[in-house]
């Protein structure tokens, strides 16, 4: 059993990794922006579409091959620590390229070589980070008890929402200051909060890897459970949606709007703030009303939300439509959660969550490139986005009311 000072030590480098991921929604389109429109002109956010699509496909790929080979690995340090100590530090440097990179300090290069430079260290970031954060994660099951791993998963989700909040919060305050003072506050942060939970956490040498399960096996028990699987399909809907918003929203505050950079990011980061105080008592009218019927509820002022934002550039009535945009939001990430844990059936939570994911990541990955290009081709209306994203709820609710629910 960990001590209360255990579980946050093990919980706070989910804040180094929260404001990472979430770079993709704020720094990381303004820093491609300018570049892509000089090197690809028309089609620029096709290419930051790009770039975004590659980094949540490291995210897909990248965490089962390494935890299987973390899985083999004991080292003096550990079986999942050795990697953060290795690919925290290599993610830091790799950040502070990036800011001398993105501030055009790379002399006598032309647009697109540093389009693609840059875009060459934001992979290399997400490859650092997808490597030691899929090990991080692996600490959870290696080191609570069942009993305690409710408690454990709830510090280190907040923490991650924490960093989130951090990135958005820094960047407001600094960005159009200094991108690089931006990058440093980063750093910092992601260095601190990481190296306690490296300095303070020791694992246990009694850990065994699990035997792996061939994976057509897996694939054969995963269609059977038919309710999960239409849950999992539906799902992809609104996580197209959220695939669509994050990285093009700054750009259609700055572009159509005319809003200053920092301004843009503190759109988004009030989104965040909303999106994140939603999830408690969303969480309990749902244990009150029904998952389903609350789930339901979530999508469609999300799509109302969004919806208003296809009919206007009034910036009064984007922040409405943003703050329901993030109410509904943060009703279905708490609940989608949710519901999967209910629907996954006895006894093989694990294997199904593995491929759960892929329904989590690859509509996001999808929507960054097809949206973007459709935001070139018609003439780089951001507001299309105000199109796409409703559309997609509404045909995730009609297909959510289809799935049966009993628990």
């Amino acid at each position: 059993m960990l001590s209360r000072k255990q579980k946050l030590s093990l919980a706070s480098a989910s804040i180094g990794a929260g404001l990472v991921l979430s770079l993709n929604s704020n720094v990381i389109p303004l820093l491609l922006d300018p570049l892509a429109k000089s090197a690809f002109n028309t089609f620029s956010n096709f290419f930051i579409g790009i770039v975004i699509g590659i980094t949540l496909f490291l995210g897909i790929i990248i965490p089962p091959v390494i935890g299987t080979i973390s899985d083999n690995t004991w080292t003096r340090f550990g079986r999942r620590i050795i990697y953060m100590i290795i690919f925290v530090p290599l993610t830091v440097v790799m950040l502070l390229i990036i800011s001398i990179v993105g501030s055009h300090l790379a002399i006598n290069m032309s647009a697109l070589d540093t389009y693609i430079l840059l875009a060459f260290c934001i992979t290399l970031l997400y490859t650092f980070l997808n490597t030691w954060n899929s090990t991080y994660s692996a600490l959870l099951p290696d080191l609570t008890e069942p009993k305690e791993r409710g408690e454990t998963s709830g510090y280190m989700q907040a923490f991650n929402i924490f960093g989130t909040i951090l990135a958005f919060g820094a960047a407001a305050a600094v960005w159009e200051t200094s991108h690089t003072l931006t990058f440093v506050i980063f750093v910092i942060v992601i260095s601190i909060s990481s190296f306690i939970t490296i300095l303070t956490i020791k694992e246990k040498k009694s850990v065994k890897p699990h035997e792996k399960e061939r994976l057509i096996s897996i694939v054969k028990d995963f269609v059977k459970e038919k309710d999960f699987v239409k849950f999992m399909i539906t799902s992809m809907f609104w996580w197209f949606a959220i695939g669509t918003l994050q990285p093009f929203f700054v750009l259609f505050a700055k572009n159509t709007l005319g809003l200053p950079e920092s301004s843009a990011l503190i759109f988004m980061g009030i989104f965040t703030i909303i999106l994140v105080v939603t999830a408690v008592p969303a969480g309990i009218y749902a244990d009150k009303i029904g998952k389903k019927r609350i789930l339901s509820i979530g999508v469609l002022i999300a799509a109302i939300g969004l919806l208003i934002g296809a009919f206007t550039t009034e910036i009064a009535l984007i922040y409405i439509a943003m703050g329901l945009t993030g109410l509904g939001f943060g009703v279905i990430i708490v609940l989608n959660f949710a519901l999967t844990a209910d629907l996954l059936p006895k006894g093989k939570e694990g294997k199904f969550m593995g491929l759960g994911n892929i329904f989590y990541a690859a509509p996001q990955m999808t929507a960054a490139p097809l949206v973007g290009f459709l935001i070139s081709i018609f003439n780089n209306n951001y507001q299309i986005i105000f199109y796409i994203t409703p559309l997609s709820l509404i045909i995730g609710f009609i297909l959510l009311q289809r799935v049966r629910i009993t628990s």
